[in-house]
Protein backbone atom coordinates (compact mmCIF):
# COMPACT_ATOMS: atom_id res chain seq x y z
CA UNK A 1 0.00 0.00 0.00
CA UNK A 2 1.21 3.45 -1.38
CA UNK A 3 2.14 5.45 1.37
CA UNK A 4 1.60 2.83 4.23
CA UNK A 5 4.00 0.42 3.86
CA UNK A 6 8.02 0.54 2.99
CA UNK A 7 9.34 1.05 -0.40
CA UNK A 8 9.14 -2.30 -2.43
CA UNK A 9 9.71 -3.61 -5.66
CA UNK A 10 9.46 -6.05 -8.68
CA UNK A 11 12.30 -7.73 -10.01
CA UNK A 12 11.78 -10.29 -12.88
CA UNK A 13 14.99 -11.63 -15.06
CA UNK A 14 13.95 -13.34 -18.33
CA UNK A 15 14.67 -14.72 -21.63
CA UNK A 16 12.82 -14.05 -24.59
CA UNK A 17 13.63 -16.27 -28.21
CA UNK A 18 11.91 -13.78 -30.56
CA UNK A 19 11.64 -10.67 -29.13
CA UNK A 20 9.66 -9.42 -32.57
CA UNK A 21 6.83 -11.72 -31.40
CA UNK A 22 5.80 -9.71 -28.36
CA UNK A 23 3.29 -7.31 -29.04
CA UNK A 24 2.72 -6.42 -25.21
CA UNK A 25 4.88 -8.09 -23.04
CA UNK A 26 4.61 -5.82 -19.59
CA UNK A 27 6.47 -6.18 -16.26
CA UNK A 28 5.64 -4.02 -13.44
CA UNK A 29 2.88 -2.89 -10.87
CA UNK A 30 -0.81 -2.01 -11.10
CA UNK A 31 -3.52 -1.21 -8.81
CA UNK A 32 -5.22 -3.95 -7.57
CA UNK A 33 -7.88 -4.60 -9.29
CA UNK A 34 -9.54 -7.69 -11.11
CA UNK A 35 -8.01 -9.09 -14.35
CA UNK A 36 -8.45 -7.32 -17.42
CA UNK A 37 -7.26 -8.70 -21.02
CA UNK A 38 -6.61 -5.61 -22.18
CA UNK A 39 -3.50 -4.05 -20.29
CA UNK A 40 -4.64 -0.70 -21.46
CA UNK A 41 -7.76 -0.35 -19.15
CA UNK A 42 -6.30 -0.84 -15.50
CA UNK A 43 -6.70 2.27 -13.68
CA UNK A 44 -3.26 2.63 -12.25
CA UNK A 45 0.14 1.15 -13.99
CA UNK A 46 3.63 1.65 -13.75
CA UNK A 47 5.53 -0.97 -15.81
CA UNK A 48 8.08 -2.10 -18.63
CA UNK A 49 6.40 -3.07 -21.77
CA UNK A 50 8.81 -4.97 -24.23
CA UNK A 51 7.08 -4.63 -27.94
CA UNK A 52 8.77 -6.11 -30.69
CA UNK A 53 12.26 -5.52 -28.38
CA UNK A 54 12.11 -2.41 -27.89
CA UNK A 55 12.25 -1.65 -24.01
CA UNK A 56 9.03 0.64 -22.93
CA UNK A 57 8.15 2.29 -20.32
CA UNK A 58 3.96 2.37 -19.82
CA UNK A 59 2.34 4.09 -16.81
CA UNK A 60 -1.43 5.15 -16.57
CA UNK A 61 -2.69 7.45 -13.99
CA UNK A 62 -6.15 7.43 -12.26
CA UNK A 63 -8.32 5.64 -15.63
CA UNK A 64 -6.68 7.75 -18.04
CA UNK A 65 -4.96 7.35 -21.13
CA UNK A 66 -1.66 5.05 -21.44
CA UNK A 67 1.61 6.76 -21.04
CA UNK A 68 4.36 5.18 -23.82
CA UNK A 69 8.30 6.07 -23.30
CA UNK A 70 10.76 4.89 -25.29
CA UNK A 71 13.72 4.36 -23.11
CA UNK A 72 15.67 3.64 -26.53
CA UNK A 73 17.14 0.34 -24.48
CA UNK A 74 16.56 -2.61 -26.58
CA UNK A 75 15.95 -6.31 -26.31
CA UNK A 76 17.62 -8.67 -28.74
CA UNK A 77 16.19 -12.19 -29.15
CA UNK A 78 17.28 -14.90 -26.90
CA UNK A 79 18.75 -12.16 -24.45
CA UNK A 80 18.22 -12.33 -20.51
CA UNK A 81 17.42 -9.30 -18.80
CA UNK A 82 16.41 -8.41 -15.61
CA UNK A 83 13.98 -5.56 -15.14
CA UNK A 84 13.44 -4.09 -11.81
CA UNK A 85 10.19 -1.56 -11.02
CA UNK A 86 11.14 0.12 -7.47
CA UNK A 87 8.15 1.96 -5.80
CA UNK A 88 8.92 4.34 -2.99
CA UNK A 89 6.75 4.45 0.29
CA UNK A 90 5.68 7.92 -1.65
CA UNK A 91 4.77 5.73 -5.03
CA UNK A 92 7.81 7.54 -6.72
CA UNK A 93 8.38 5.15 -9.34
CA UNK A 94 12.01 4.19 -10.71
CA UNK A 95 13.40 1.65 -13.48
CA UNK A 96 16.44 -0.27 -13.86
CA UNK A 97 17.66 -2.92 -16.74
CA UNK A 98 20.43 -5.34 -15.16
CA UNK A 99 20.98 -3.02 -12.68
CA UNK A 100 21.62 0.44 -14.77
CA UNK A 101 19.22 3.00 -15.48
CA UNK A 102 17.08 3.09 -18.51
CA UNK A 103 18.79 5.71 -21.14
CA UNK A 104 15.28 7.39 -21.06
CA UNK A 105 13.04 7.21 -18.34
CA UNK A 106 9.49 8.40 -17.20
CA UNK A 107 8.19 10.36 -13.94
CA UNK A 108 5.69 8.91 -12.67
CA UNK A 109 4.28 8.41 -8.64
CA UNK A 110 1.00 6.07 -7.55
CA UNK A 111 -1.37 7.57 -5.72
CA UNK A 112 -1.12 8.11 -1.93
CA UNK A 113 -3.02 4.79 -0.62
CA UNK A 114 -3.12 2.57 -3.60
CA UNK A 115 -2.78 -0.61 -3.33
CA UNK A 116 -0.98 -2.51 -5.98
CA UNK A 117 0.39 -5.78 -7.03
CA UNK A 118 2.91 -6.56 -8.99
CA UNK A 119 2.58 -8.52 -12.18
CA UNK A 120 3.24 -10.08 -16.26
CA UNK A 121 1.26 -9.80 -18.87
CA UNK A 122 1.99 -11.25 -22.41
CA UNK A 123 0.48 -10.74 -25.50
CA UNK A 124 2.03 -12.68 -28.23
CA UNK A 125 2.01 -10.61 -31.76
CA UNK A 126 1.22 -12.76 -35.58
CA UNK A 127 4.52 -13.88 -35.03
CA UNK A 128 4.57 -15.15 -31.94
CA UNK A 129 8.04 -14.60 -29.32
CA UNK A 130 8.30 -18.65 -28.70
CA UNK A 131 10.13 -19.74 -25.44
CA UNK A 132 9.70 -16.66 -22.77
CA UNK A 133 11.50 -17.86 -20.11
CA UNK A 134 10.94 -16.22 -16.83
CA UNK A 135 13.96 -17.57 -14.76
CA UNK A 136 13.74 -15.40 -11.68
CA UNK A 137 10.86 -13.76 -9.95
CA UNK A 138 11.47 -11.26 -6.82
CA UNK A 139 9.16 -9.22 -4.82
CA UNK A 140 10.10 -7.52 -1.63
CA UNK A 141 10.63 -4.41 0.46
CA UNK A 142 13.78 -2.37 -0.51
Amino acid sequence: TVGTDAAFYFACTVSITDVSGTDDFAIGFRKKEAFNATLDNYDEMAAFNIISGDIKLETILNNAGTVTTDTTDNWADAAAKTVKVLVSAAGVVTYTIDGVAPTTTAAFTFDDAEVVTPFVHLLHDSDVAEATIITSWDVGYQ
